[in-house]
């Protein structure tokens, strides 16, 4: 079984734990945020030894606050092509809101093959979506359109560590009416 799969038990099964023992409450945020760091860290692993385009690499998940780093351990020549996709859902009738801290992806000149697509839609085509590679972060965040954002990371060029971290969250301040 991969790694990712376990990694996805093992916090289902901790979230399931704390739903019994709080009454039915959700994740706390650092539990959600630990796992997304180590599924982000294992997303990037996978694609360095040589694990191209793996459907395991993707993954839905439920959050109201957190973090999502992403960043390769090792640099790696022989590293084949890492395309990956996650989706975040909140509460229902809640938004998003995506602040991204820090990037490495690719060149800013070519966001064609080495970039991050967040958007509210889970093709990532419609007038929302934002594109985003090299190392410019981007100086405004995004919010969504509606209670989910959908991310699609692609990694080609392994010469320079890829590294991607954002933070988003869901509360009140960003309700859709």
């Amino acid at each position: 079984m991969s790694l990712i799969i376990w990694l996805i038990a093992i916090f289902l099964h901790k979230c399931l734990q704390i739903k019994m023992r709080a009454h039915n409450e959700a994740c706390t945020p650092v539990e959600t945020m630990v796992f997304i760091k180590a599924l982000a860290i294992a997303i990037l692993a996978s694609a360095a030894i040589g694990q191209e385009e793996s459907p395991n690499c993707n993954a839905t998940f439920v959050g109201v606050t957190g973090t999502k780093d992403i960043s390769q351990q090792q640099k790696s020549t022989e590293a084949k092509a890492a395309t990956c996709t996650v989706t975040v859902n909140t509460q229902q009738g809640y938004k998003l809101k995506l602040k991204v801290t820090d990037l490495s992806i690719g060149s800013t000149t070519n966001c064609m093959e080495n970039y991050v697509k967040l958007g509210s839609t889970s093709d990532l085509t419609g007038p929302d979506t934002l594109t985003v590679c090299g190392s410019s972060v981007p100086t405004e965040p995004f919010n969504t359109t509606g209670d989910q954002f959908h991310m699609k990371i692609k990694v080609t060029d392994f010469a320079k560590q890829p590294v991607l971290s954002l933070l988003y969250k869901s509360n009140d301040s960003v309700k859709t009416e």
